[in-house]
């Protein structure tokens, strides 16, 4: 929750914060959450993925794991200080990461 609250929001110029993403999208997550097979099908995967994440305690990371290890292809790129919203954290930094990985 301290991250959602840290970096999931950004100040306005009335003085309040806004969801740094859309707020259609935040409530797709939620409404939706793991209501998918999605995991189901990761074998069928065939092209290279790269896996980036935070903190090693946090859930998404223990997924993340769990993800990779289901792929043909799986890079997993640790990133410890970011957390579960790393690329609300720090854009600049993922940017560059999702950058070197096509390249």
């Amino acid at each position: 929750m301290r991250a959602y609250v840290e970096h999931g929001f950004a100040p306005t110029d009335e003085g309040l914060v806004t969801l740094k993403c859309r707020p259609e999208n935040e409530a797709d997550v939620y409404a939706h959450g793991s209501a998918h097979q999605a995991f189901l099908e990761l074998g069928s995967v065939r092209c290279p993925v790269t896996i980036a994440l935070g903190i090693e305690e946090t859930v998404p990371a223990v997924f993340g794991r769990a993800i990779a290890e289901n792929l043909a292809d799986a890079v997993v790129e640790s990133i410890p200080s970011l957390a579960h919203f790393g690329p609300l954290e720090d854009p600049e930094f993922v940017a560059r990461s999702i950058a070197t990985a096509f390249a």
